[in-house]
């Protein structure tokens, strides 16, 4: 039979495509069998035989259905089914009672399972060359021997949260095995399954692990969960990336002869040596069970990341714009009496530091604020003013890049005393957006955007002394600043499923700083020019985010230094501008930034 297409109707009766039995053999060359459901493509019986070569299309109606298969019958020696060449096979190949081989050439794509009972002999056995198996349930076979192959258990896989084992006695050769897990189980990996490759024989060869990542995952970073077993310990299996399993990296790692999915980072407790024989005449000596090394803690995936690092984004931003807002006390000083307007922008860049087990990020940023105030009485020193303000920003993470824009609106209260004393009071209310786009570990993109809203309200007070009686030269300016905000927590899901979740937070942060300065005036004109230096401090900032309800720690807690220097220049006592370029060096970030203005007075 050559070159030949079987279609088969069952039509409420048994049907075949080939049936060899009573010792009958079967050749066939390119062969293609249709089957409807309910049929049989390719069936031996009663010491029969079939070869096939070359091209061979089996299209079952699904994947459970027979494609291949041969019959115990007793009193007769074991049928023979042997197919070799490129094979499209759509349905299950079972070996009951008899021998199969098959000889898969490159190019050739099985769907379906596969059962070997080794009944009368009986055997399974596959060899594939740049061919792919998709494992649909439960399979078993003798001799599964791959040449840059796949086995996948996952894409054409039962239903969600059902998961196949492929029992095998012999594996060699080299391949990709493409897996699901649920390392979570009952919870923290009690009673955890997963796709599981089982060789009860030899194992050869080196092989990869491809376990499909998994966002809704609720891990904790603590599961094991083992997905290949081995009796001997000899093939080689390796990650062809890390696992993403909730908001954790998982890998792969041998332990005795299996091999088994693990949080990256964590390493098993050492085996502790056994205790010596005793020699003879000797007292024994006794070697104390060596200290296990602590494990290091899970590493976050880059979707984790990038989600608990909102939290320093929303921290840093605030405290770019109470800054910036503090920043402008300088030119109430020689302002009118009646009213001012203002406008400043400002930018720079933030780098935050590595910090629990979030990593790293930079940010560039640059913003806008506006606003007006007015002296309330003459015999009182008293501005009252109002502003609205916008910061844009980009973070740039580990494994991604990211937007976030904060819009702020406020009030500010400033008392300026003839004596050179002065306080600020300033209340901001305030409404961030976050977005993110990363790579997971098997580069597919994840996104992922929230909103929080927050709020923060900031005394200052400073006192100016001129060095000279003239009342304008050096000067020297001692200044204190409390900042207290609360910024609300913020949920977000990104597109692979991992829920985030930051907790709200308060912040207490304190300043103290020096500034030098040189002021000259000519006519209704006036130069500024000054450096300030002041040490910065975050005294409460303890806050947690959830990974899928894995709680994690984190806090803004830590100290910084602060340098700037600038100039304001005020022309014919109503037009002020003024340029500013600051450093803030801390053990949590760095910032650099430059900002400028102008102040109109009426």
């Amino acid at each position: 039979m050559q070159n030949t297409d079987i279609t088969v109707d069952r039509n409420g009766s048994l049907a075949l495509g080939l049936w060899a039995l009573s010792g009958g053999r079967i050749t066939g060359d390119s062969l293609a069998i249709t089957g409807a459901a309910g049929a049989r493509g390719i069936y031996a019986m009663t010491n029969s035989q079939i070869d096939l070569t070359s091209d061979l299309v089996i299209d079952m109606s699904t994947p459970d259905q027979m494609a291949i298969a041969t019959q115990h019958d007793d009193g007769y020696a074991a049928s023979r089914i042997n197919a070799s060449g490129r094979m499209l096979i759509n349905g299950s190949v079972l070996s009951k009672g008899g021998l199969i081989n098959l000889d898969m050439h490159p190019g050739s794509v099985w769907t379906g399972s596969s059962l070997s009972d080794n009944v009368n002999g009986g055997k399974l056995d596959v060899a594939m060359n740049n061919s792919v198996w998709n494992v649909t349930s439960n399979s078993n076979l003798d001799t599964l021997a791959l040449s840059h192959s796949t086995v996948d258990f996952a894409s054409h896989g039962s239903t969600a949260g059902t998961f196949a084992t492929l029992n095998v006695e012999n594996l060699s050769g080299n391949s990709t095995f493409i897996m699901r897990a649920d390392v979570v189980g009952e919870g923290n990996g009690v009673n955890n399954k997963g796709d599981l490759l089982n060789i009860s024989g030899s194992s050869a060869g080196n092989h990869v692990l491809a376990i499909r990542n998994q966002g809704s995952e609720a891990t904790t970073g603590n599961e094991v969960l083992t997905v290949v077993k081995t009796t001997d310990g000899a093939a080689s299996f390796s990650a062809s990336s890390q696992v993403e399993l909730g908001g954790y990296l998982y890998d792969v790692r041998k332990n005795g002869t299996n091999w088994e999915l693990y949080a990256s980072g964590t390493v098993p407790e050492p085996t502790p040596n056994p205790e010596p024989t005793p020699a003879p005449a000797q007292p024994p000596i006794v070697n104390p069970d060596p200290t296990p090394e602590p494990a290091p803690t899970p590493k976050p995936t880059t979707t984790a990341d990038a989600g608990g690092n909102y939290l320093n984004v929303g921290y840093l931003l605030n405290y770019v714009e109470n800054r910036t807002l503090m920043q402008r006390m300088g030119d109430l000083r020689n302002q009118s009496k009646d009213g001012n307007i203002w406008l400043r922008s400002y930018g720079g860049s933030l780098d935050s530091f590595a910090s629990g087990k979030l990593s790293g990020f930079d940010m560039g940023y640059s913003g806008i604020q506006f606003g007006g105030d007015k002296r309330l009485s003459d015999v009182m020193p008293l501005y009252v003013g109002l502003y609205i303000g916008s910061t844009h920003a980009s973070p740039d993470y580990s494994g991604g890049d990211g937007t976030a824009r904060s819009d702020y609106m406020g009030m500010y209260a400033s008392y300026m005393a003839q004596n050179g004393f002065y306080s600020d009071l300033v209340i901001k209310a305030s409404r961030q957006k976050n977005s993110f786009h990363v790579l997971d570990s098997q580069n597919n993109g994840v996104n992922a955007n929230g909103t929080a809203n927050g709020m923060s309200i900031s005394l200052e007070a400073g006192q100016r002394f001129n060095l000279s009686p003239t009342g304008y030269g050096f000067y020297i300016e001692p200044q204190t600043q409390l900042t207290y905000s609360h910024q609300n927590e913020m949920a977000m899901k990104a597109s692979n499923g991992l829920n985030i979740h930051l907790n709200h937070y308060e912040s207490l942060l304190g300043r103290a700083s020096m500034i030098l300065g040189y002021d000259i005036t000519a006519g209704n004109s006036q130069l500024n020019v000054y450096v300030k230096t002041g040490a910065i401090r975050e005294f409460s900032g303890d806050t947690e985010y959830l990974l899928n309800n894995s709680r994690e720690k984190y806090s803004f807690k830590g100290n910084g230094w602060n340098n700037c220097v600038g100039v304001s220049a005020q022309y014919n006592k109503q037009h002020t501008f003024y340029l500013e370029a600051d450093y803030t060096q801390g053990n949590l970030f760095d910032q650099k930034q430059v900002n400028g203005g102008y102040r109109f007075s009426f």
